[in-house]
């Protein structure tokens, strides 16, 4: 009886420590690579008109990154992503652009981004970080054997990012970010067509548990969406103003080096 006692008794004074939450949790989190899979949900549009084109399906995606938090709650992160797939195309023929074309287009996709921030430690489970983004995008759109459409651009964004730790091992991240594209172009057959500046912004979440001391499981939501301007017109054609819209469901796993 006395072992039984004893036996429960460290079990209430274990549990505790066991269920709350601190601070190291998110610190794991934050020093740690990652890489992750799932599905992106791709939307194009255009906004010119009698039938402007547009693009929707889903992409199968890979993501990976690497994200550091000093001592001096400092926050830095690298991330990539890349997506593959074939979207349903709903537009007109290039020759005749009142003459409705149904399709599938073969999209490849990419981008890369940095951010720097500092991390606010506004209880022992929870802190905020402010930070700036730069990024860089490539998009490669196949309409056809014989048409091809590059595009790439740049984009800066500010952004703030909340992590939770409600319970010990698990961590809920979320942000929100804006900002704007720059140095946005198409090339297709011989020519660039500029698309200049115009808005970006992201939101999206995750959810991680340490299975070990060293390792965690996650999932993610990420949403985009940017616009591209009108070019210029180079002979008789030019870039029609369009918005992208990327929703991303992900599965990752992650390893905390510190």
């Amino acid at each position: 009886m006395r072992r039984l006692f004893s036996l429960m008794l460290a079990s209430l004074l274990v549990l505790p420590a066991v269920a709350h939450a601190d601070m190291s949790d998110i610190r794991h989190a934050d020093n740690a690579v990652y890489v992750s899979t799932g599905a992106d949900l791709f939307s194009y549009q255009e906004s010119v008109s009698p039938l402007p084109d547009s693009e929707h399906g889903w992409l199968v995606s890979l993501g990976a990154g690497v994200s550091y938090l000093s001592s001096g709650d400092w926050y830095f992160a690298l991330d990539g992503d890349g997506a593959l797939g074939d979207a349903a195309y709903n537009g007109a023929l290039l020759a005749s652009p009142s003459v409705p074309y149904y399709g599938t287009t073969h999209e490849a996709m990419a981008s890369i981004d940095a951010k720097v921030g500092k991390g606010f430690e506004l209880s022992d489970s929870f802190m905020a970080t402010p930070y700036i983004e730069l990024g860089a995008r490539g998009w490669r759109r196949d309409l056809s054997a014989t048409q091809r459409e590059d595009y790439g651009n740049f984009e800066g964004l500010g952004g703030l990012m909340m992590q939770w730790s409600p319970v010990n091992r698990w961590v809920v991240t979320a942000y929100g970010a804006a900002g704007t594209t720059f140095s946005g172009r198409m090339d297709s057959g011989g020519n660039r067509y500029h698309l200049g500046e115009a808005g970006a912004y992201k939101v999206g979440g995750k959810i991680g548990y340490a299975f070990l001391p060293r390792w965690q499981v996650f999932t993610s939501y990420d949403y985009n969406a940017f616009r591209y301007v009108n070019s210029e017109v180079i002979g008789s054609s030019y870039e029609p103003s369009s918005q992208t819209q990327n929703n991303a469901c992900r599965l990752g796993l992650s390893y905390s080096y510190r």
